[in-house]
């Protein structure tokens, strides 16, 4: 799936997953990176409302030399990178968006490091706001405590002798019902947000898509209920 994927006009609990092979010599991290930090050849655009490095290592001077890192110790046939391309409600402002994204990072990826960036690009047609997150990451833990440098990091894991060799990946992040797990969680999280925040109109946001329930995914019934049961409740 392509990084560059333009999300849906509003399907809070979408996420989707872009995975980045090696293709030496094309400088595809660089490419990836300044799409979603808009630097580089995307300073044209606009519509990044904020953006981070997290977890990198001390060697790092920034997401691009982690990533190219990354990328020049990897195999041929490895991938470097993963990419979540998450919808984030268009009833959050920024801080709020930001503190979601942080907590579903620091419970389901602890030990990654990478970059994430908030974008909020305007439907040609509508003219509604798309704000949706990047969240990019390499799938080698950092969990081990392990020293590891700059050459050495991307590199083959040695499972016998392990500060011999790279670090290890998450085998996890390669299977295959993945997607759908982090799909589920991201669901969790944004429900789990809105509530916990009593943040109000927050049911127009099901509502918007103007679907019966019957008619919606199993992940969008699942929010649709649980906003309900908070209204119901008297939290929202």
């Amino acid at each position: 799936m392509s990084s560059s994927l333009t999300p849906p006009a509003m399907a809070i609990e979408k996420l989707y997953v872009a995975v980045h092979p090696c293709h030496k010599g094309d400088h595809r991290p660089q490419r990836e990176v300044d799409h979603i930090l808009r630097t580089g050849t995307f300073t044209d655009r606009t519509d990044v409302q904020t953006s981070a490095a997290f977890n990198l290592p001390t060697w790092a001077s920034d997401p691009l030399d982690f990533f190219e890192a990354c990328e020049a110790g990897e195999q041929r046939s490895g991938r470097w990178a993963y990419q979540l391309i998450t919808m984030v409600p268009r009833t959050l402002d920024v801080a709020h968006a930001v503190a979601l994204l942080d907590g579903y990072r620091a419970q389901w990826l602890p030990h990654f490091a990478g970059c994430w960036a908030i974008h909020e690009p305007e439907d040609a047609k509508t003219g509604h706001r798309q704000p949706h997150a990047h969240t990019l990451f390499s799938p080698r833990l950092l969990a081990d405590g392990i020293e590891r440098s700059r050459e050495q990091f991307g590199k083959r894991y040695d499972p016998r002798h392990p500060s011999w060799g790279g670090a290890r990946k998450d085998p996890g992040v390669s299977s295959r019902n993945w997607q759908w797990t982090m799909q589920r969680r991201w669901c969790e999280a944004v429900a789990n947000y809105l509530v916990a925040h009593d943040l109000e109109g927050v049911l127009s946001v099901v509502a918007e898509e103007r679907h019966a329930v019957e008619a919606l995914s199993p992940m969008q019934q699942k929010l649709h209920e649980r906003l309900l049961q908070a209204q119901a409740e008297g939290r929202l």
